[in-house]
């Protein structure tokens, strides 16, 4: 356990290596309309799951035209009236490498074409998404505020309302917005 803890430390200190690199400014408003895939990491915790629901929908409104992926915990029943009109990829163990990130053939699985924009759902911070986000190679990376995530993450919600879905919303009306008109 404390290999795989200092091996998620060492991976976390190339990810924010990355994230230095690829640090660029960006026109959201422009870059969304050309968004073709998206890629949704659906919390790994069942009580933020149940919360998270409902603004799925929003995914769909905000992203008409492209191919949105769930990634889900195969621990985590799936709803199938939640999944309609998106691709779900479940990963379990197996899936998993020796460090807790996504395995070699998960990620060719679920990174064969490019992503333009991955939002991380979950409320913490789970080394599993985290990977998956930075490995991912979208010019947006969305989520929470918190710890790691401010260094990795291209965009952030502040976790200030306990409600979720709200703070999806506020994300999402924020990214279609032009950029004159986004308060700052």
């Amino acid at each position: 356990m404390a290999m795989q803890k200092m091996a998620q430390s060492l991976a976390l200190r190339k990810y924010r290596k990355r994230a230095e690199k690829q640090a660029r400014s960006l026109d959201f408003s422009a870059h969304l309309e050309g968004v073709e895939r998206v890629l949704v990491c659906l919390p790994e915790a069942a009580e933020e799951y149940a919360r998270i629901l409902p603004a799925l929908a929003g995914i769909r409104k905000a992203f008409p035209r492209a191919h949105v992926t769930l990634l889900q915990s195969s621990a985590i029943p799936v709803s199938t009236e939640m999944v309609r009109g998106f691709q779900l990829v479940a990963w379990g163990a197996a899936d998993l490498d020796r460090l807790g990130g996504p395995g070699v053939l998960f990620r060719r699985r679920l990174f064969a074409e490019s992503f333009g924009l991955a939002l991380d759902l979950n409320q913490e911070p789970r080394y599993f998404t985290l990977a998956v986000m930075m490995e991912s190679g979208a010019p947006v990376r969305a989520g929470y505020a918190g710890s790691m995530r401010d260094e990795l993450y291209t965009f952030l919600v502040r976790p200030g309302t306990q409600n979720a879905v709200q703070a999806l919303q506020t994300l999402l009306t924020y990214l279609g917005q032009p950029e004159s008109e986004r308060r700052r």
